[in-house]
């Protein structure tokens, strides 16, 4: 039987317990990205399609967003595309270093060429030396491709390099859109779903 003591215990504790689950909450939703609805690119228009977070063992590596210049949740649609579009991401984790981005990128792009990276093999080594001088929570990376121009990569809003052609383009957004995307709750949040 409890007595008035034991009941008072169980108040503070549920009490408590409530407490720490709104400061969690309320922490876990101050770290998230703040994406904005619609950028301007060179001229033109990019709207949020869609943005979530990429998760591993249940750690947040980093935040993503994709813009596209008219909405659309056709993924095969949007990889092909030789159309203005950018993907955006923000990492959220101390886990994730130069090597270990530079190894997912790997993974990834082998995942979306197939395991064809030999016609993308010069681009992706290009791509990849961006993230050489170093990666650190809250660095922003922008993936900016534009039709004749090629994808301008930029780092916290200074711009590293372009890489040419529609190929690297189409395997850099496949790592989240393709038929074997890194992580398929992802891709369903890129697009909208």
């Amino acid at each position: 039987m409890l007595n008035l003591n034991m009941i008072s215990k169980l108040i503070k504790y549920v009490a408590n317990v409530t407490l720490a689950a709104v400061m969690l909450f309320s922490a876990s939703s101050s770290f998230a990205a703040t994406f904005e609805s619609q950028l301007s690119m060179d001229g033109q228009s990019l709207y949020l399609n869609g943005e979530g977070p990429r998760k591993k063992a249940f750690i947040k590596l980093y935040d993503t967003a994709l813009y596209l210049t008219e909405k659309g949740s056709d993924a095969e649609a949007i990889v092909a595309a030789d159309h203005a579009m950018m993907i955006s991401i923000v990492v959220k984790s101390k886990l994730v270093t130069a090597k270990r981005i530079t190894e997912a990128f790997v993974e990834g792009l082998e995942k979306s060429t197939g395991g064809n990276l030999l016609p993308i093999k010069a681009e992706m080594n290009s791509f990849l030396s961006v993230f050489e001088a170093g990666v650190a929570k809250g660095d922003h990376f922008d993936f900016l491709y534009a039709p004749n121009k090629g994808t301008a990569i930029s780092k916290n809003g200074t711009a590293e390099k372009t890489i040419a052609g529609l190929n690297f383009k189409q395997a850099l957004f496949g790592i989240w859109l393709s038929k074997d995307p890194i992580a398929k709750k992802l891709k369903a949040q890129l697009l909208g779903q």
